[in-house]
């Protein structure tokens, strides 16, 4: 056994030098392959064309195993689609109401606005239905009744459009105009819709004179029923995700501080 192990050193020993030169007239068979160190060989350099045979197995002799680095790149990632979830429209309108308070008599005096022209009377359905029930809310606590004036449509659509393509219900200055602002996420019926949710404030009202800081949770409807009042007009525009905006506009404008509407 010693004989064999010197021949095994001695073929490593040439393995590393480069070559592999085993002797012919020894027998491997004893060897244990497993424990033999191979460390030290260059691996690139070794022939193996003259290797021998395990006289008994008759099976080549194992070649050596080189531990091939692994690859560092990441493997590409996996597209996975993903569904997109479309929310459908509510079908009730969502409202965000706001309301414009005039400081004084006098400062709404020195407004000035365009001429008035009144309403030939072919109004659409929804504008109709939307004035009858201004002028029903406003008998119902003895004021006369609005007419629907096209001029103050007019004003009402430049501003409509505006705060439309900012999708924001951002009151406007210097009008003269008393200005209700209504927004619901549907086009069906946006006046009458809008006109609704400013007579729904009036069970908040109990009749107290308007102030800079009451008016927030009944103002719309103040506005809608205001005695001096005598005119009114809306218009509506839609917004990139399908919102309706809608700006009323009445003149002479109400909710003067220290008044109240009736």
């Amino acid at each position: 056994m010693r004989f064999a192990a010197f021949a095994l050193s001695t073929l490593v020993a040439n393995a590393a030098a480069g070559v592999i030169a085993p002797r012919g007239d020894i027998d491997y068979s004893g060897v244990d392959w497993t424990k033999v160190d191979y460390s030290g060989v260059d691996w690139t350099k070794v022939d193996y064309t003259g290797g021998n045979k395990d006289k008994n197995n008759k099976q080549n002799q194992p070649e050596p195993v080189q531990k091939v680095a692994e690859s560092s790149v990441a493997p590409a990632p996996t597209s996975v689609s993903v569904p997109t979830t479309v929310v459908a429209a509510v079908a009730v309108p969502t409202t965000t109401l706001v309301t414009k308070v005039a400081t004084s008599a006098a400062a709404v005096a020195t407004q000035t606005s365009a001429p008035s022209q009144p309403s030939t009377g072919n109004l659409d359905d929804d504008k109709q239905k939307a004035l009858d029930a201004h002028n029903a809310a406003r008998a119902a606590v003895g004021n006369s009744p609005l007419t629907w004036d096209d001029s103050l449509s007019s004003d009402a659509q430049v501003w409509a459009t505006t705060i439309a393509a900012l999708s924001s219900l951002t009151h406007s200055s210097g009008s003269g105009q008393g200005e209700n602002l209504y927004m619901q996420s549907g086009s069906d019926s946006p006046f009458l819709n809008g006109i609704n949710s400013f007579l729904s404030e009036k069970s908040l009202y109990s009749g107290e004179a308007i102030s800079g800081t009451n008016f927030g949770g009944f103002g719309h409807y103040t506005q809608a029923v205001w005695k001096s009042t005598t005119k009114v007009g809306a218009a509506v525009a839609k917004a990139a995700d399908g919102s309706s905006y809608v700006v009323f506009r009445y003149s002479p404008p109400g909710n003067y501080i220290g008044e109240t509407p009736y």
